[in-house]
């Protein structure tokens, strides 16, 4: 293993044994000090409610070769139903077990990747360092924090565990029986590796491309370079029944661009790998499309020219292979939204800055060997390299870090815990309370989809129509938890040309108090080049014309020329939570007639407890606004 004590053959001297494990406890605690901070604020995103809310619906026999984008994952699909289980089927428990089940995939990376690199190179110190790297860097962060992204980190680990077998087989080449047992082994982690992820196609051509470079193999041994091609073989055939190939070439065919797709794959080691070695963020915009082509092209033609009988060059290759294979089987398919949004994908970085780090050791083995000479000068070396690398990247892992941060998820799961009860006590469906309580797009869901999705289908006969429902729901959920629940709604279904009468006794006053990117423009007007921007208000009391009572409608003037609007709101407190948002998307067509929301249709509205509103704006182009009408 690569935690050994560096001792060669020959050698006689003891190792001290604590000393070691201290070292080893040292190394290991700062590889993986960034990804524990994960754990301290565990969380859902993104594409994991869809997870979820197919777990919530669906049995496991409909999911294991259901197709998801390019993918069919049976052996992710069979992870995410036992991370399900183990939370419990509860909601509430959801975000720690799904952010625990993210980071496995690399922690078990973590000695695997340096067993390779201690193998191949023959340097214990060379294996620790790569180790280091890789953990290390923030170019694919997402694939260790994000659950649907780390995927990827399982399929790496099927195609390391590949690449192992095929060097395990290749020794025991002299005993048949054990040879056999490895061979097994290859073509069964070349198989499971797609079954994470179609990434994991890579795992069958490296394990091939191994064997192929071992010298000596003569006659019918030849053959056995086909054998790691068997298990990507045999996961197509399993993935065919779901009509897999029909649905690769509709995406190739909808998203591809081959051109763009592989100049990208051009630019890539010299925009993001070079750069994320030392802790920088994506430099292609600022590099530019000519000197990143010659910097790749360098580092591409530096590779094939590695001397033949070097003993880093099955990792030369491998890398290269790496590199080259993990960007042209997602870039060449992906390249939806243009060249940049591509290369901030860090999920799509994890095979290439795999094959970056072989790279890396290859080149570096010369230097790094000669500390192998001693017990504890390989864990000496590689700690404080990985030291190094952690204060070189600690800020933009820290940066990438805040991103998987919602601190009012944790309430959002556990009130949808709640509602779950109450839709079973009162015999309300899933859909009916869906409708009741409107489509809710806060920003750890950013899909044009509802995040209330993740309750569960409990209950099939409904006992209440879907007025009663509603009102029901309201009436047996507290205030806290229809801010839980409802948080970030989208009322845009809820825009209504106003019919209230508009006098100064119908008005609810708002006074500014704040303002962030906006400018005067005259009285009640503002204005701002770009978003984001907000405006903050200060309400009338109620208390203070009691005879009119809260306000019942809310609109905007000026907001039409806005793709969305969100309005926040709080108490005497000024705590703000996205748990008290709404937004919408204003109505362009009929401009002139002045449109809003009736504030009755909002359930997490109450108005009690408001004093201050805040509008904000996201927009790329200058924008006006005027005082908001409350309407009573």
């Amino acid at each position: 293993m690569i935690f050994g004590s560096g001792r060669r053959p020959g050698q006689t001297h003891g190792t001290p044994g604590a000393a070691v494990a201290l070292l080893a406890i040292a190394f290991v605690t700062v590889c993986l000090l960034p990804h524990a901070a994960r754990l301290v604020h565990p969380s859902l995103f993104s594409d994991d409610v869809v997870r979820i809310a197919d777990l919530q619906t669906k049995p496991l026999s409909a999911l294991l070769l259901r197709p998801f984008n390019e993918h069919v994952a049976p052996v992710f699909e069979l992870v995410s139903w036992m991370t399900w289980q183990l939370a419990g089927r509860r909601l509430s428990n959801a975000a720690v077990a799904f952010t625990a089940a993210s980071i496995i995939p690399f922690l078990l990376c973590m000695p695997a990747l340096g067993e390779l690199v201690r193998r191949e190179s023959s340097s214990v110190t060379t294996g620790l360092c790569a180790t280091a790297v890789f953990c290390l860097s923030a170019v694919h962060s997402e694939a260790v924090w994000w659950y649907s992204a780390s995927s990827f980190a399982w399929a790496l680990l099927g195609a390391l565990v590949t690449w192992l077998c095929v060097l395990r087989a290749l020794a025991e080449g002299r005993a048949p029986g054990r040879a056999t047992g490895w061979w097994i082994a290859t073509v069964l982690a070349a198989a499971a590796a797609p079954a994470c992820s179609a990434i994991g196609l890579l795992a069958g051509p490296l394990g091939a491309l191994r064997a192929v470079q071992v010298s000596g193999l003569q006659g019918r041994r030849r053959l056995v370079v086909l054998i790691p091609l068997a298990g990507t073989l045999l996961y197509l055939m399993i993935a065919g029944g779901s009509r897999y190939g029909l649905m690769l070439s509709s995406s190739v065919q909808q998203s591809s661009s081959s051109g763009a797709g592989l100049l990208c794959c051009l630019r890539a080691p010299a925009d993001v790998l070079a750069p994320g070695l030392i802790g920088l963020g994506n430099a292609d915009r600022w590099l530019g499309g000519g000197p990143d082509l010659v910097l790749s092209a360098l580092m591409l033609v530096g590779c094939l020219s590695w001397p033949r009988r070097s003993p880093g060059r099955p990792m030369v290759l491998g890398g290269l292979a790496a590199v080259l294979g993990g960007y042209g089987m997602t870039y060449g398919v992906r390249n939806v939204f243009g060249t940049h949004w591509l290369m901030e994908v860090q999920r799509y970085h994890l095979f290439p800055q795999f094959g970056f780090v072989l790279i890396m050791a290859s080149v570096a083995r010369p230097w790094l060997e000669r500390f192998d000479a001693r017990p504890r000068s390989p864990l000496v070396v590689a700690t404080a390299f990985a030291v190094l690398l952690l204060l070189t990247n600690r800020p933009l892992l820290s940066a990438r870090l805040r991103a998987y941060r919602f601190p009012d998820q944790a309430g959002t799961l556990r009130a949808l815990d709640r509602l779950d009860q109450v839709c079973r006590d009162h015999g309300i469906l899933r859909n009916q309370a869906l409708l009741a309580l409107g489509p809710v797009q806060p920003r750890w869901f950013p899909h044009d989809s509802n995040a209330l999705v993740m309750l569960a289908d409990s209950v099939k006969i409904p006992r209440l129509s879907a007025d009663q429902a509603r009102s029901t729901l309201m009436t047996a959920l507290s205030v806290s938890d229809r801010e839980a629940l409802c948080g970030g709604m989208d009322a845009s279904a809820l825009l209504q040309p106003s019919s209230q009468p508009q006098g100064a006794d119908s008005m609810a006053g708002c006074r500014l108090v704040g303002e962030w990117g906006f400018s005067p423009r005259g009285p009640g007007r503002w204005q701002a080049e770009r978003g984001p921007a907000y405006l903050e208000f200060q309400l009338d009391d109620p208390a203070n014309r009691p005879a009119l009572g809260p306000a019942r409608w809310l609109c905007v003037p000026g907001s039409e020329s806005a793709k969305k609007i969100e309005v926040w709101w709080t108490g005497r407190r000024g705590y703000w939570s996205e748990a008290r948002s709404v937004h919408w998307r204003p109505v362009r067509e009929g401009a002139s007639r002045e449109r809003g929301v009736s504030l009755g249709r909002l359930p997490h509205w109450s108005p009690a407890h408001i004093t201050h509103i805040r509008v904000l704006v996201r927009s790329d182009h200058p924008i006006t606004l005027e005082t908001p009408r409350l309407l009573r």
